[in-house]
């Protein structure tokens, strides 16, 4: 930006070159992606479940929110007899630090999301604790929305209670964001039955998945069942 600015004054004859050209930017340290792995699965929903918060994390696996998207989820935001879920707002902090609901990141992100029928069953489960709430994860503290800095906290808590290594919550969000081709959406699905078949059987279903997807599932069970 500042680059741009010089030259923007370079080309209008207010300085005569860039004092920006000859500098050199420092290498942008990229945070290595942790996912959390198929085995732990169980042991992290346990930990959620353990806490009173499971339909928020499962739904959070499964759908891949930002946690401001995720707390600014309300009841009518669900859609039961389509499974999914409508995403059209979160919370973020404005320049003076004070949440406010404005739209998603990008209009691209204005979406539903597609969740299994396990996931509805939870929330309509979670909305039973308290039917007068229009908030679908209200806090157990004060009634009203979770602050977005809270949701990751718990999810350390979650970890900790779990004996599981550090991932990032932001992090949980991979497995189900950017599936740009019909590839990666088939080796997304691939992964959850995987997981459905194998490690969780309790918190996850098959929703509706084909014969083709199926098999493939165990075949790939055949391949790396071994290794855990």
């Amino acid at each position: 930006m500042l680059h741009s600015a010089f030259e923007r004054a370079v080309k209008e004859r207010l300085i005569p070159r860039n004092p920006t050209d000859d500098c050199i930017a420092p290498k942008v340290q990229k945070v290595e992606m942790k996912t959390l792995r198929p085995e732990h699965l169980k042991a992290y929903l346990d930990a959620a479940d353990a806490r009173g918060v499971l339909p928020m994390f499962y739904l959070e696996l499964v759908s891949g929110l930002r946690k401001g998207e995720l707390v600014a989820l309300l009841w009518d935001d669900l859609d039961i007899q389509n499974r999914t879920i409508s995403v059209s707002k979160q919370y973020i902090k404005n320049p003076s630090g004070k949440l406010t609901l404005s739209r998603p990141k990008t209009e691209t992100s204005v979406r539903r999301v597609s969740i299994p029928q396990e996931a509805v069953d939870l929330l309509i489960q979670e909305h039973e604790k308290h039917p007068d709430n229009p908030y679908l994860f209200p806090s157990s503290t004060t009634g009203e929305m979770y602050y977005p800095d809270s949701v990751v906290k718990l999810h350390e808590k979650i970890l900790k209670d779990a004996g599981l290594e550090h991932i990032r919550f932001h992090d949980l969000r991979h497995p189900n964001v950017k599936p740009e081709t019909k590839i990666s959406r088939l080796k997304i699905n691939l992964y959850l039955a995987v997981l459905v078949i194998f490690y969780c059987p309790q918190y996850f279903v098959v929703p509706r998945y084909d014969k083709v997807l199926l098999k493939g599932a165990i075949f790939l069970q055949s391949e790396i069942a071994p290794t855990y």
